[in-house]
């Protein structure tokens, strides 16, 4: 367990760099001292270190920097217990020119928990009054320099700032700002972005985190790289989700455990929109197969790939693409324990065969046209969304000639609807070349695929090859989620009941195929256990969305992408049940 944990703390170090710009610097390099504690190399001045201890069953990590300067290193927080940390002293005297100071960021043991290794060897060491005091109470030895508010520290030519932005995960937690990498070390104050609760609070002062959140987003709105004491890092969007958690906590909604993130993974389905309105018990068969999420999609409408997108909310469109019907579906869906990401759509009309990944203007007026009539759609689902405070929202889906083209409208668009919409966001990247070349995967909560990759040839593929077909595709996926810092959400994934469904698994059925061609039920089931047994041991996915799901379930023999009433329905099944 711990080499698991060992090897996503590297991850997470590249998480950190991918969004700082550090790895421009130096090549990233690994040095493990232990089993249970590696360091991290960031740039030539800044390591990160994962430590792992066992608690309560199970291993959890945490991380902290050695900041190296021109006169030795400064240490931002101790590695639980005294042997780890004189082993991370060791490699820093013997590395770096000696430990100038140890900073501990509040008085818990993933902070605090290695001091008297610090003290013995006479190192000066600092932290908050408050854990000084805090420490003493609870019998540790407290840190030997003191401050109320702020203090600078320095070692040569690097410096680091310590301030305390008020209480949260404890009284007393302050964070380290490094202001030549605008790099802000939160410590527990902060919450990665694939928790989805705020841990332990046993000392917490949850009715003043919020402000000392504020605090933190005002005093440092240039940070470029953010990072919680536990997890991932990223930019002020680690800040951001925290206060999210902080107010729903406040709100009394319920919060699952975080671990590898696992708690919070979208159990997906693709719903089907219907021509008719939707009944209560259109739902159980979701919860039956432990669906806890779903997708809705709306559409716009666009004449050719140079027209512009036509928003259409009612009419001839079905009645689950209406706003009544989005509103009705989300409520019952919500009823049962369902949640909703919302997913619009654009369909091109009179396309010649191209698909909506081709849009592409002729010039600058065509693209200014088309991203005017995009915004209005887009926002006018962003604010249907909040209004019905659906979770989550997908801002786009394969358009990636507008992506990969106008990078900077996309983020324009992207500004504009979080200042409407204050849920969870993620753009759906088609699996070939797109969701590798997208450039705001930054602004985002969730790198989102259509993740109809090809797996093998073969008619009547092994589990065994279709596990081993993953594995290109696995890995560049795995080092795209190193890079950008991101959960990864299968925003759409799906198997035929046919015969060599898993070669090309984006291919529809033409309507007479649905007679015509041979059904095997037992390849599409081996498709999805695949999928699962590959990803969902992995903390990084944060869910997925079988494509699809009919409120009323068709004939269970079909050749279709449903799993319902098929083998498949039962890994679905057993796999979002938690085995």
């Amino acid at each position: 367990m711990s080499a698991i944990l060992l090897r996503l703390g590297a991850a997470c170090a590249l998480v950190l760099l991918g969004t700082a710009g550090l790895l421009a610097e130096t090549p990233a390099a690994e040095i493990s001292l232990d089993d249970d504690l590696e360091l991290e190399r960031l740039d030539d001045r800044l390591w990160l270190y994962r430590a792992t201890i066992e608690m309560n069953g199970r291993p959890v990590e945490s991380n902290g920097l050695v900041v190296a300067g021109s006169e030795g290193a400064l240490v931002i927080d101790t590695p639980w217990n005294d042997v780890l940390t004189a082993l991370l002293l060791d490699w820093v005297e013997e590395r770096l020119g000696g430990v100038t100071g140890v900073v501990a960021t509040h008085f818990h043991p993933d902070r605090l928990g290695g001091i008297a290794a610090v003290r013995s060897r006479q190192i000066a060491s600092y932290g908050h009054a408050e854990t000084a005091r805090l420490a003493i109470e609870h019998d540790l030895p407290p840190p030997g320099s003191t401050f109320d508010r702020e203090m600078t520290l320095s070692t040569g030519d690097q410096t680091v700032e310590l301030f305390f932005p008020g209480p949260g995960h404890s009284p007393d937690n302050v964070v380290a700002w490094l202001p030549e990498r605008r790099l802000l070390f939160g410590g527990c104050l902060l919450k990665s972005t694939s928790w989805s609760s705020l841990g332990y609070l046993g000392d917490a002062v949850v009715t003043g985190w919020a402000d000392s959140l504020e605090t933190l987003l005002a005093r440092y709105p240039d940070a470029r790289t953010v990072l919680p004491g536990h997890g991932a890092g990223g930019d002020l969007g680690v800040v951001r989700h925290t206060l999210d958690l902080v107010r729903r906590h406040l709100a009394g909604a319920p919060e699952p455990s975080p671990s590898t993130g696992a708690a919070s993974r979208q159990r997906g389905v693709s719903w089907v929109a219907q021509p008719y309105a939707v009944e209560a018990e259109n739902f159980d068969s979701l919860v039956a197969a432990n669906v806890d999420w779903i997708v809705q999609t709306p559409f716009g409408w666009q004449i050719g790939l140079q027209g512009t997108v036509e928003l259409e909310t009612e009419g001839k469109i079905f009645w689950g693409e209406r706003d009544v019907g989005l509103e009705v579906t989300t409520r019952l869906a919500r009823a049962r324990g369902v949640k909703t990401l919302l997913k619009p759509h654009v369909w091109i009309r009179r396309g010649g065969g191209k698909w909506r990944s081709d849009i592409s203007m002729a010039d600058e007026d065509g693209w200014r046209r088309w991203f005017d009539s995009y915004r209005e759609f887009i926002l006018h689902y962003a604010r249907l969304a909040e209004r019905l405070g659906i979770e989550a929202l997908c801002i786009g889906t394969e358009l990636r000639q507008t992506v990969v083209h106008r990078p900077d409208d996309w983020r324009r668009i992207i500004a504009a609807i979080r200042a409407v919409y204050s849920g969870e966001l993620t753009y759906a990247a088609n699996w070939y070349q797109e969701y590798l070349e997208v450039p705001f995967w930054d602004r985002l909560d969730y790198v989102g695929i259509q993740a109809y990759f090809p797996l093998t040839a073969r008619e009547r593929p092994s589990l065994a090859e279709l596990r081993s077909g993953w594995q290109a595709h696995l890995a560049e996926i795995e080092a795209l989620q190193r890079r950008v810092g991101k959960p990864v959400l299968f925003t759409e994934i799906g198997y035929k009941s046919t015969p060599g469904a898993t070669a090309e698994p984006w291919r529809w059925l033409k309507s007479d195929e649905y007679e015509s061609l041979p059904v095997d039920l037992e390849l599409q089931a081996d498709a999805y256990r695949a999928f699962f047994e590959v990803f969902w041991p992995r903390p990084w996915v944060a869910g997925a969305y079988f494509w699809k799901w009919f409120p009323v379930a068709p004939a269970p023999d079909n050749p279709g992408f449903t799993p319902q009433g098929k083998p498949a329905e039962r890994v679905l099944a057993t796999w979002y049940g938690g085995a």
